[in-house]
C-alpha cells in the first residue's frame, strides 16, 4: 500500500484529497504491484492516470520505434479514445533493401488511419536522434513518451536525454527492454533478468523455447544512469516475475511519472 502511495504521490503532486485517493485507487494502479498484472499492456491506466491529474480528457502519445506495429494496435484498441495524436518515430524504411516501410507495420497504421474516430496518427519515417526529428516536437508536448527504439547504450540514453524534455510535467516515460542476461542479474543490483524464451509467446522458433533470451543490459545500464543524473527512480513492469519465476514472460518496461 506505501508503494501504491508513493506512486500516487507522483501522480498527483500537490496535495491529494481522500476522493481523489479512491479514484485513483480505483483506476487500479496496484496492477502494477501484482507479477500477473504488472505489464506493460496495462500502461492505458498511467496514460488515463496521467491524463485525470492534469484534468485533460485525451493527450499525445509517442512511441518510438513501431516494429511490426503490435504495440501500437494494442494501445489503439485499449485506450486510443483518450488520445489525440499518436505519433510513432519508425526508421525502418531507411535501412531495408526497397526503401520500404515494414509491411505488418503500415497495415496497422492504415487500419487505424481509415477509422473516423481514432486519433490524428503519424508516422516519422526517420531516426529518432535525427535532430530535424527532435525540433518537430515542443517541449512538454506528450503526456506519455514510449521508448523502444535503438536498443543500444548509446541509442536508448540518447532516447532519454533528447525526449525527456517533451514530456509534460506529470506525464509518462516509459521504455521497453530493461534487462540484463543471466550472468549481469546475478552481479547488478535490482537488475531484472530478461529471461527464457517460452514458445509461442516470446519467439516463433520452437527450437528457442527454454533458452536464454537476447539481453539489452545497455538499455538497463542507460536508463539507471539517466535516471541518476535527474535524481529519480525508474519502476518496471514484472511481466510475470515473482519469487518462484524470475524470468518472466515478456521483458520488463521501465517508467516513471516526471515531476
Amino acid at each position: 500500500a506505501f508503494t501504491v502511495f508513493m506512486i500516487y504521490k507522483l501522480l498527483f503532486p500537490t496535495r491529494l484529497s481522500a476522493e481523489t485517493l479512491s479514484s485513483a485507487h480505483s483506476q487500479g494502479l496496484d496492477l502494477f504491484l501484482d507479477p500477473k498484472t504488472s505489464k506493460r499492456d496495462n500502461f492505458g491506466i498511467l496514460f488515463k492516470m496521467a491524463l485525470l491529474a492534469a484534468k485533460k480528457e485525451r493527450g499525445n502519445f509517442l512511441e518510438i520505434g513501431g516494429g511490426s506495429g503490435k504495440f501500437f494496435n494494442h494501445n489503439m484498441e485499449k485506450f486510443g479514445h483518450m488520445i489525440d495524436n499518436y505519433i510513432i518515430i519508425e526508421p525502418y524504411k531507411l535501412l531495408s533493401g526497397d526503401g520500404q516501410p515494414l509491411a505488418v507495420f503500415m497495415e496497422q497504421i492504415e487500419k487505424w488511419q481509415k477509422k473516423s474516430s481514432a486519433a490524428n496518427i503519424t508516422v516519422v519515417h526517420d531516426f529518432s536522434t535525427n535532430p530535424k526529428v527532435i525540433g518537430l516536437f515542443a517541449d512538454s508536448f506528450f503526456d506519455f513518451v514510449y521508448i523502444d527504439g535503438d536498443h543500444s547504450y548509446i541509442g536508448a540514453k540518447s532516447d532519454l536525454i533528447n525526449y525527456y524534455p517533451k514530456v509534460r510535467r506529470g506525464g509518462v516515460i516509459a521504455g521497453h527492454d530493461y534487462c540484463c542476461n543471466r550472468e549481469e542479474y546475478s552481479k547488478i543490483d535490482h537488475a531484472p533478468w530478461c529471461g527464457k524464451y517460452i514458445y509461442p509467446l516470446s519467439t516463433s522458433n520452437q527450437l528457442k523455447h527454454g533458452k536464454d533470451k537476447t539481453a539489452f543490459c545497455g538499455i538497463f545500464k542507460g536508463a539507471e544512469e539517466f535516471a541518476k543524473e535527474k535524481n529519480f527512480y525508474w519502476l518496471y513492469t514484472l511481466e510475470g516475475r515473482d519469487e518462484g519465476n524470475a524470468a518472466g514472460e515478456n521483458n520488463p518496461s521501465y517508467f516513471t511519472i516526471k515531476f
